[in-house]
């Protein structure tokens, strides 16, 4: 890739990703900013729990998933790389997780990169995810804390995807694209939550 290229498909998955569609969710059906209550954070999760409506954070998982998918999916079609696609995915949960649209926040990018990793490679990653899924509960009863067993978790997908055969470039998505997330589940690493678990 040159670096032209690079620097094109960066700018396309980070402002795909940066769309905040919790925040949009919330403002225009809540009159609320998901950023500015509850965790911080505007993925499905938080929307959910400041606007009191479930699916308001299935809506907002959705398009986060979404983006992720359409980031991949543009950068695969408009540039001729097997790098291409990755960079874009990689990007676009860095722009979920900082959004320059709202200060540099964003939620934690789990819809993100499931949609990025199930573009580039459906059957392992779907399979993976399920599996990390399953792994998480059995984290979150160990550690009793979601952020934590978020950062633990998502550590795996890399090896994960490694250990199913895929090719240099989904394994690249899967580490780098889990930095973000790492980050900001060690910001939560300290918060406390409503049952007053740690």
């Amino acid at each position: 890739m040159t670096i032209a290229m690079c620097v094109l498909c960066a700018l396309l998955g980070y402002s795909l990703g940066a769309i905040p569609s919790g925040v949009i969710v919330g403002r225009l059906w809540y009159g609320l900013a998901p950023h500015q209550s509850g965790s911080g954070h505007t993925g499905g999760l938080n929307v959910s729990r400041t606007t009191g409506n479930l699916w308001a954070g299935v809506l907002t998982g959705l398009l986060d998933l979404g983006l992720g998918i359409l980031a991949v999916s543009l950068a695969h079609r408009w540039f001729p790389s097997p790098w291409a696609a990755p960079l874009a995915g990689v990007m676009a949960i860095w722009g979920h997780n900082y959004s320059v649209l709202i200060g540099l926040r964003g939620g934690v990018g789990i819809s993100t990169i499931s949609g990025a990793m199930v573009t580039l490679s459906p059957y392992a990653a779907v399979s993976g995810l399920v599996l990390l899924g399953i792994t998480w509960l059995v984290v979150r009863r160990v550690l009793r804390h979601d952020a934590r067993s978020t950062g633990v978790v998502v550590l795996l997908l890399a090896p994960l995807m490694w250990f199913l055969r895929q090719p240099t470039p989904v394994l690249a998505l899967a580490a780098f694209g889990a930095m973000p997330i790492v980050l900001k589940a060690w910001g939560d690493f300290h918060r406390v939550y409503a049952s007053g678990t740690a």
